[in-house]
């Protein structure tokens, strides 16, 4: 858990230079252990130990938990990734995990507290682009104006679904290249 703006620091710089997934769970596990805890279970680990120790030696415990936490993050969040997709997890980590408020009290905050408050808004139309139901645009009145979009159609999305949901994964990938990603490189020097 983190409880300071330096822990915030510190796990979006080792967020934003992970390159594979395993990275992804030593992150996971170094300060969010409690929010995931079921990942990192000591009768779970012991049980893959003795597994491992009969079976596959080489097995690297991540790897598991990485399938652990797909499937959380789908239970949790209604988040569905049924491709390796490096980046919509660290996004995922970022907003539900580490983005929170500055110093709300603190009324010299309150233009990066408003900055915030509009990428979790993009965040929750991302989050629902990428969920397994169709995307309700009714919803998402202020992200969609923000990415000058007020003239979609809920007829589009609805369609979609006959089309492997094409629409839904277009605008996500946008959303998440073109609002997401870069606000987490800009956090850093944000806060």
């Amino acid at each position: 858990m983190i409880t300071s703006i330096e822990e915030t620091k510190k796990a979006t710089t080792k967020l934003l230079n992970i390159k594979d997934e395993l990275e992804l769970i030593d992150l996971l596990k170094e300060f969010f252990s409690y929010e995931y805890k079921q990942l990192f279970e000591d009768t779970l680990d012991e049980k893959i130990r003795i597994a491992k120790e009969k079976y596959w030696k080489d097995y690297d415990i991540r790897k598991y938990s990485i399938f652990l936490f797909k499937f959380e993050i789908k239970n949790r969040y209604g988040i569905e990734i049924y491709y390796d997709w490096l980046d919509v997890l660290k996004v995922i980590v970022f907003y539900e995990n580490i983005l929170n408020l500055i110093n709300p009290e603190d009324n010299r905050n309150d233009t990066k507290n408003d900055e915030i408050s509009k990428h979790k808004i993009m965040y929750n139309l991302f989050k629902e682009l990428v969920s397994g139901n169709v995307c309700s645009i009714a919803n998402h009145k202020d992200a969609l104006k923000a990415l000058k979009l007020e003239d979609l159609k809920q007829d589009d999305f609805d369609k979609d679904v006959d089309n492997f949901k094409m629409m839904h994964d277009f605008f996500a990938r946008r959303i998440l290249e073109a609002y997401l990603q870069p606000f987490i490189d800009r956090f850093l020097t944000f806060i």
